[in-house]
């Protein structure tokens, strides 16, 4: 009752805590929208006002151009004005001064009455000149005023355009401020993105690839070994358990088994390599026994999860080895009488094993018998001199298909077969070539869901390190 009372709490507990955290992320998440799109309107008001100011300043300062220039028009004409009006005043005093003497002394009673009227006609110019020049000086006095008016106008408007200016979102400075900083590494960023993967590509195929072929291959054992057994492929596999022997299972792959079957949990398959056991899920493993006596017991691989998943036994017999990916293995029956010896092969100082990053290799000592998974079908092939019943000298195939291969075959890798099958994705940069004596295990088909997100950035960081370590 207790047990059941604290797993109800913890249950209440994680999906209290998950309700909170969800709680607070759409609060978060909202409260941000709301900042940024408050900022943003206030941003989009304030460049309207300023629009509209600059708008205001433009017609004031065109406004102030009219006037002025309609004060200069007017001062130009009081000017004009106050000078035919000192031509008329001068002309009037000369005859002020003239016609008393010559009037009454010289000039008859008509030349006298025509200078009578021009007199006159010269006092009325004087006296409408003066009156236009009064009543111009009015206009430039009213002209000024709305000037000074337009100039005060002026001011403050671009006192509130400066005022405006120097009150931006900070939200939008700071967006500013960044890209003036980082547009360059942006774009260059961005054109990475875009066209890095393509000329990474066409270096690694043009110039990278074909350098490994210049070296020789890897040959992890010299001479020639027993050919190993490889079994037809089939959706599930029963495995009979002689007297004294053990296998070793991993649990999504165990369908069934016969209940006389000694079992226990082998937390590692090889506490020499912990590591590389964690990293193929060689861990926590069902170990099952034979109990000694009796008939062979049987166990049935099988799995549930990949239904394109088929299973095969490589059989390795006494003095024989093969070296397999361990992230193939579905379980490992080992032989009455011996132990389970996983051999590990360093090539750190090859060109080749750097280019494709496979720097280790694992091999399985005989006696022993291998269940291996692979995706549609597992195939074995048998390559060495015609008349042995092989298939040639030399094979080439996919390297993600690649399950294992005997030791005593020459193992290299070469360049993909066309530069757009590895471009699209549907190829590795580098196929498989074995050559000499000896058998290839390998799957009917790569699996391309998995080969593809291998590729991507973070699954080919891992695919990369994996396969550095033989994985």
């Amino acid at each position: 009752m207790t047990q059941i009372i604290l797993r109800l709490a913890g249950w209440l507990a994680g999906k209290l805590g998950t309700a909170l955290l969800i709680v607070a992320v759409v609060l978060a998440v909202g409260a941000l929208y709301l900042f940024v799109t408050d900022h943003l309107e206030k941003e989009d008001q304030r460049t309207q006002r300023m629009e509209e100011m600059r708008g205001r300043l433009a017609e004031a300062e065109a406004a102030a151009e009219r006037l002025r220039e309609e004060m200069a028009r007017i001062g130009a004409e009081v000017e004009r004005t106050r000078a035919r009006m000192e031509q008329a005043g001068e002309l009037v005093r000369q005859f002020e001064r003239l016609r008393y003497f010559w009037m009454r002394l010289v000039l008859r009673g008509e030349e006298r009455e025509r200078m009578e009227r021009e007199y006159r006609r010269a006092m009325e110019e004087q006296e409408r000149e003066a009156a236009r020049s009064s009543r111009l000086q009015g206009d430039l006095v009213a002209a000024d005023g709305q000037h000074q008016e337009v100039v005060g106008e002026i001011a403050r408007l671009e006192q509130q355009i400066a005022l405006l200016e120097a009150d931006p979102s900070w939200v939008v400075v700071y967006t500013q401020r960044a890209w003036q900083w980082l547009k360059w590494p942006l774009v260059a960023g961005l054109l990475l993105f875009f066209l890095g993967p393509s000329l990474w590509k066409l270096l690694a195929y043009y110039v990278l690839a074909p350098q490994v072929r210049r070296f020789g291959p890897v040959r992890l054992v010299e001479g020639e070994q027993p050919w190993v057994g490889v079994g037809s492929s089939r959706v599930s596999e029963a495995v009979p358990l002689a007297p004294g022997e053990t296998a070793w299972v991993k649990e999504k792959f165990l369908q069934a088994s016969d209940e006389e079957l000694r079992r226990r949990t082998r937390f590692v398959l090889d506490w020499r390599i912990p590591f590389t056991c964690a990293a193929t899920g060689l861990i926590e493993l069902v170990e099952m026994a034979h109990p000694g006596r009796g008939p062979a017991r049987t166990i049935t691989f099988s799995t549930q999860e990949e239904p394109t998943t088929e299973l095969a036994v490589i059989t390795v017999p006494e003095g024989g080895s093969v070296v397999l990916r361990p992230r193939y293995l579905a379980g490992v029956v080992k032989a009455a009488g011996s132990s389970l010896e996983i051999r590990r092969h360093w090539r750190i100082f090859r060109l080749q094993s750097w280019l494709t990053l496979q720097l280790r290799y694992f091999e399985f000592i005989g006696p022993c018998r291998l269940v291996v998974a692979g995706s549609r079908g597992i195939r074995g092939e048998r390559l060495g001199p015609a008349g042995e019943g092989t298939i040639g000298a030399g094979r080439r195939t996919n390297q993600d298909s690649t399950i294992g291969f005997t030791p005593d075959l020459d193992y290299r890798s070469v360049r993909a077969e066309t530069f757009w099958s590895y471009f699209r994705g549907m190829n590795p940069l580098f196929d498989d070539l074995f050559q000499g004596r000896g058998t290839f295990v390998c799957q009917e088909i790569s699996v391309q869901a998995r080969a593809a997100a291998a590729r991507r950035f973070w699954s080919t960081l891992w695919n990369g390190i994996g396969k550095v370590f033989g994985l």
